[in-house]
Formats: structure tokens, C-alpha cells, sequence
């Protein structure tokens, strides 16, 4: 039996000894949400893999590695004694041809996706200038026209808010499909935000506040390097005074990129 949670833990769990409980065997935790969950022969015949897919467009899977070494030891046997070379010549080569086809569509697929976004910010610079005209022609051309950010959507954002009752606060997990930059948090309630647990943001507060609508202002920096610097998911552990409501507005900013969600 297979259990995949939201927040990325994975546990597989086996009745043993006729036992009517289940009893957990194996565990591990990605760094995403797990939308679907299913099985297939992917590395070996015998047996199947379990896949994975992830919000952030990922696909993992989960092999039995010692089945996986004893299949490859037993194919290098008949290797060597010449038995089904050719069959196994065959597999290889349809595995490469496979393997060579899924690429060519992935670079297809980013290609695309890069005409989109190229036309989208040329939209974007064509609405900008449009906009300078426009305020010139209206008279207000002797003021140099403030650029404005302009909110495209171009990739989508999922979030959950669940309560901790046992710490008095909230933990709010945020998923992207491109890697985070920051984390613009705002609110017309006071909000401590409290430091999460292997947690890459740096969380920085802003003193005074000018607009009365808002009371709370927290910037949440992605830090990080390489690998770890592509974060797709966070998790904000947020504390308020009690009996207080009120809203918050997130603003997810993407690296390398203009749009915001």
C-alpha cells in the first residue's frame, strides 16, 4: 500500500505474518506536492516502478533497487554466454530510439513555451508604450511617466492553509511552477511570521508602514545556491493575535522573469 501526501511524504506500508495491520517499510520526502500517483514497468519487466508526478511538472519514480541490481546482473550473464543477443539488442535500441523521442518532444515543448513568453513580453512592452503615449497626449507628459509592473499570467500558483493547534499558528505551504525569488506578504492584521524548519527563505520585515490598510509587510528571500537555489515550494508559518480576522495578499515574484502572481 502506497500513501502520497501533500507535502511531498511518501510512505509504501506491508502486511506481514498475516498481520491485519499494515506496517510501514519504506519513507521519504520530495521537495513538492504530489498531484497523482501510479505504477508501470518502467526500468525493469518483473516488477513495477512507482510514479510520481509533482505540481511543479516533475516525474519521479520509486524502484526496488536490489530487484533492479539482480536484473541487470542476470542480463550481463547472458551477455557473456551469447543468449538472447539479439533480442536484448532490440530492447536497447527501442529504449534509446524511446529515450531519443521524449527528448526531441520536451525541446519542442520548451521551445514553444519560449515563443509564448517572448511574444507575451513583447505584448507587454507594446501595452507599456501605450500607456506613456496615452498619458502624454493627455497632458501629462511634462512628468516623467512611472513605470508600472505589470502582472502577467504566465505560471500558476497553489497554496494550502492549514492550523497547528498544538503552536497556536498557521503553516501555509505555497507551490509554483517556476522557481521562487520572493515572497511579498501583506496584511491589515499584525502577522508574526516564525522561522520553518530547513526552511531556504530569509525573511525580511518592513518597519514603517505609510498606508493605512496595511499593518503587516514581510519579504520572504529565496537564498540559496545551485541546485538549491530553484525552489518551487515554501512553507510560512504564520502567528496573529486571537479572535482577530482579517486577509492576506501574497505576491509570488519568479526568477529571471517580469511577471508576478
Amino acid at each position: 500500500m502506497v500513501v502520497a501526501r501533500s507535502d511531498g511524504r511518501i510512505e509504501i506500508y506491508q502486511y506481514l505474518y498475516e498481520s491485519p495491520f499494515p506496517t510501514l517499510c519504506f519513507e521519504t520526502k520530495v521537495k513538492s506536492t504530489i498531484t497523482s500517483i501510479d505504477a508501470g514497468h518502467i526500468t525493469m519487466t518483473s516488477s513495477k516502478d512507482i510514479l510520481l508526478s509533482c505540481y511543479d511538472g516533475k516525474i519521479l519514480a520509486i524502484i526496488d533497487s536490489k530487484k533492479f541490481k539482480e536484473q541487470g546482473m542476470m542480463a550481463n550473464e547472458n551477455l557473456e554466454k551469447g543468449e538472447n543477443r539479439i533480442a536484448d539488442t532490440v530492447e536497447l535500441k527501442y529504449l534509446e530510439y524511446e529515450k531519443k523521442q521524449r527528448t526531441d518532444e520536451m525541446k519542442e515543448e520548451v521551445e514553444e513555451l519560449e515563443k509564448q513568453l517572448l511574444q507575451m513580453e513583447q505584448e507587454n512592452n507594446k501595452l507599456e508604450l501605450a500607456q506613456r503615449k496615452s498619458k502624454q497626449e493627455n497632458g501629462a507628459g511634462d512628468k516623467a511617466p512611472t513605470s508600472s509592473v505589470i502582472a502577467i499570467d504566465q505560471f500558476k500558483v497553489s497554496y494550502n492553509l492549514n492550523l497547528l493547534p498544538e503552536e497556536g499558528a498557521y503553516i501555509m505551504t505555497i507551490d509554483s511552477q517556476l522557481p521562487i525569488s520572493q515572497l511579498i506578504m501583506q496584511s491589515k492584521q499584525n502577522l508574526d511570521i516564525l522561522e520553518v524548519k530547513n526552511n531556504t527563505a530569509r525573511i525580511q520585515r518592513c518597519g514603517e508602514i505609510q498606508d493605512p490598510n496595511i499593518s503587516s509587510l514581510t519579504y520572504l528571500v529565496i537564498e540559496g545556491e545551485g541546485a538549491e537555489s530553484h525552489i518551487n515550494r515554501i512553507e510560512v508559518k504564520i502567528r496573529t493575535s486571537e479572535g482577530q480576522q482579517g486577509n492576506i495578499q501574497l505576491i509570488v515574484l519568479p526568477k529571471n522573469s517580469q511577471a508576478c502572481q
